[in-house]
């Protein structure tokens, strides 16, 4: 699988000795957050990615053989207030996030289909503000879609579940007692 499902075009524009690489990120918020490091809108998938210029940093993203997760972080900067609002507004966290590469063609259109290069979900994020700078900073750390792979749906921590797993385990035993309202603080 040496092209990565690349279609022709990507193919050809990697191969020419200038080109202009792009990316596409997708951020599951309502609404949703469409930005690209491009410098004008690029329509992508009947959305249009926004040229922001809030994408600070992309890192790395590497790719592996083995089945495990990845985790990345995104940095966006000078981000607007309604970009603040959503973040500290809305549960995050598992909220999906989609990175792709693509390439701008001379007259900076899109060429072909991009590669989606990562696919996950939100584990963390963090908005900081600068007064002394006047600017904002947000901070989103992301795992791959394996992350769940592993993940047994349907366990309880009961002290049957415990037993149909680790025979003999009181681990759980008395949970059914535990006080429910507990009081933090």
């Amino acid at each position: 699988m040496a092209n990565r499902g690349m279609s022709a075009a990507m193919l050809t524009e990697i191969a020419k000795t200038q080109n202009y690489p792009i990316h596409l990120v997708y951020i599951e918020t309502s609404p949703a957050l469409y930005i690209t490091t491009a410098h004008k809108v690029v329509p992508y998938n009947s959305q249009n990615y926004s040229p922001l210029g809030q994408l600070l940093s992309i890192p790395e993203i590497e790719e592996s053989l083995a089945l495990n997760a990845r985790t990345i972080s995104l940095s966006l900067s000078g981000v607007d207030q309604s970009i603040i609002s959503a973040v500290l507004s809305q549960k995050l966290i598992n909220k999906d996030i989609d990175i792709y590469m693509g390439f701008l063609d001379s007259g900076g259109s899109l060429i072909s289909d991009p590669l989606q290069i990562f696919k996950g979900i939100i584990e963390d994020f963090d908005a900081d503000e600068n007064d002394v700078q006047g600017n904002s900073i947000v901070k989103v750390s992301a795992a791959s879609h394996w992350v769940d792979f592993e993940k047994t749906s349907g366990r309880r921590t009961n002290d049957a579940d415990q037993q149909s797993i680790y025979p003999g385990d009181d681990g759980f035993r008395h949970t059914s007692e535990i006080i429910s309202d507990l009081e933090w603080g």
